[in-house]
């Protein structure tokens, strides 16, 4: 009976300050969506950093970089090679989990020739069909494209009106680089090189590539960027120093 009369004490309390309960109603409703909010942001925010950095804080690895950049800009020569990378791990097994050359995507400098002319060019290269450039001849890259490894090429109309004169007399053409020779399939309206933010644009470049084609033969094995995987609370830093100058 004292449970009866509680609900029915609480009740005309509700009743009695309508205008009251309302608003400790709206609190309380406000204060537990804050709250979901806030874990809903926080797992979103985690899961974007394992998407863009990968597990290994999961796994309770840390990473760095070394970067090859040669004095000459027109070198065409990479920094690392294979039988170095597999020196370092022999030298340094002991203090680093592994070392492997990193096989970069955008914004690469190389040299191609372009019809009979040898020219410097910066290419980015693509894993899947790509909507983010505008196509102003020709066809785009398709899924087959990929799944095939044709060795196709999309050129920057900045590139083929200076080269060919207009979009529409490059389409056919060919692109020699690291001697695999790409035919170009389609012509793409150019981009600025820097985005709003002022980051690199991958698409403001001279072509785009199919990355499973161009890393093939050497060009898999080779690379600038060598990266570094530790194991959780090792002075990545220090080490990594000592890897650069050996």
């Amino acid at each position: 009976m004292q449970t009866v009369e509680l609900i029915k004490s609480a009740i005309q309390s509700l009743k009695a300050n309508k205008k009251r309960s309302f608003l400790t109603i709206i609190g309380i409703m406000i204060g537990i969506a804050a709250v979901i909010a806030i874990l809903g942001i926080g797992d979103g925010i985690t899961k974007t950093m394992y998407d863009k950095f990968g597990n290994n804080a999961k796994q309770g690895q840390q990473t760095t970089e070394i970067v090859y950049n040669p004095d000459n800009v027109n070198s065409t020569v990479n920094g690392f090679t294979q039988e170095q990378v597999a020196d370092i791990n022999t030298q340094f097994g002991g203090e680093i989990k592994k070392a492997e050359i990193e096989q970069e995507s955008d914004n690469l400098s190389t040299h191609a020739d372009i019809g009979n002319a040898a020219k410097s060019v910066t290419l980015s290269l693509l894993k899947k069909p790509t909507h983010t450039v505008k196509l102003v001849a020709g066809h785009n890259f398709s899924k087959r494209t990929f799944e095939l490894g044709d060795a196709n090429v999309l050129m920057s109309e900045k590139v083929a009106k200076r080269q060919y004169g207009s979009a529409q007399n490059a389409l056919g053409t060919t692109v020699t680089i690291n001697d695999v020779t790409y035919k170009v399939m389609g012509v793409y309206r150019t981009q600025a090189q820097f985005t709003d933010d002022g980051n690199q644009n991958s698409y403001g470049v001279d072509l785009l590539l199919p990355k499973k084609v161009y890393y093939q033969g050497d060009s898999a094995k080779e690379g600038n960027t060598l990266k570094l995987t530790f194991s959780q609370g090792v002075n990545a830093s220090a080490i990594s120093r000592r890897v650069a100058k050996y």
